[in-house]
């Protein structure tokens, strides 16, 4: 989801998920930057021409943010 419109705000709340064994483990999620919607539909091209792999390896090379766990 593209948000071409609104400024990142950092940090974001430290949220809680579920993990394995029911254990709640909270993590710190940080927004650096967007993806805007002509990049949205490049990256899923690049996902039905190449795989999960290449997805993830193009992703990788973007710093868009960080999820840490705290």
């Amino acid at each position: 989801m593209s948000c071409p419109n609104q400024t990142p705000t950092l940090p974001w709340p430290s949220e809680s998920v579920e993990a394995a064994g029911d254990k709640s483990v909270p993590y710190d999620f940080r927004i650096t930057g967007y993806t805007s919607d002509n990049e949205v539909l490049q990256l899923a091209d690049l996902l039905k021409e190449k795989g999960q792999v290449a997805l993830r390896s193009a992703l990788e090379k973007e710093d868009r943010g960080r999820i840490n766990p705290v």
